[in-house]
């Protein structure tokens, strides 16, 4: 019999988050106490209410919460019917797939780097080549149209291989500030990392359209100041 109504208690909390609109709220940290082995943290959030049954949902609060631990308070005409403490992982898939992002972007600008140090090589091979020969003539002397002609040759190619040379130059400077800059974002991610985010669930019946206030109370495990900060 005990079973039973265990059962019927669950199906009724279950049903209390069923088929309802969901309101996601962002709240605010309000004042953090912190103790040898934990923080309590009183956040702070509004919203508007319309009239029936409602689920309001607090997010994006960091992890590690001790979820015997939360106690809210709303101020408002409506009711507080049950309290749901829920971990989103979503977070991570995220992250996984902003990491991804980044280091395609970086496997790219590689090979970018890649193809124009190999176009450096042979712009210089070619200069190489081209200084090595410069000696025109020979037993029988030359020309001097064609001597002219060579010697313009020669200039003009030479100049336009340093001038690419140098272009390049700047473009490869450039990709590596790029791959710094994505290298950086991708330590700043890294850092961000937390394997889920809390939810706090409210299910909310109301007769009509209200403010609702709400004051947030919460026991963290002493981890770092960073998780309790969110």
């Amino acid at each position: 019999m005990k079973a039973i109504g265990t059962i019927i208690i669950l199906m009724l909390q279950l049903s209390l988050f069923a088929n309802n609109e969901e309101i996601p709220i962002k709240s605010n940290i309000h004042q953090v106490t912190v103790f040898e082995k934990g923080a309590q943290v009183s956040r702070t959030a509004s919203t508007r209410i319309k009239a029936g049954n409602s689920i309001v949902k607090f997010v994006d609060i960091a992890p590690h919460i001790l979820s015997s631990s939360i106690q809210v308070k709303g101020t408002g005409d409506f009711t507080i019917l049950s309290v749901k403490y829920n971990q989103n992982y979503l977070n991570k898939s995220k992250l996984s797939d902003a990491l991804l992002s980044n280091q395609s972007q970086q496997d790219s600008l590689v090979m970018l780097v890649e193809d124009k140090q190999t176009a450096l090589i042979v712009l210089r091979e070619e200069y190489s080549l081209i200084t090595t020969n410069k000696d025109i003539g020979g037993d029988n002397g030359v020309n001097l149209n064609e001597l002219k002609a060579t010697s313009e040759f020669y200039r003009s190619r030479l100049k336009e291989i340093k001038l690419e040379e140098l272009r390049i130059n700047r473009e490869i400077k450039d990709l590596n500030k790029l791959m710094n800059d994505l290298n950086a974002q991708k330590q700043n991610l890294s850092r961000s990392f937390k394997d889920y985010t809390s939810e706090i669930i409210l299910a909310i019946e109301s007769e009509g359209e209200t403010k609702a206030d709400f004051t947030l109370a919460i026991w963290f495990k002493m981890l770092d100041g960073l998780q309790i900060m969110m």
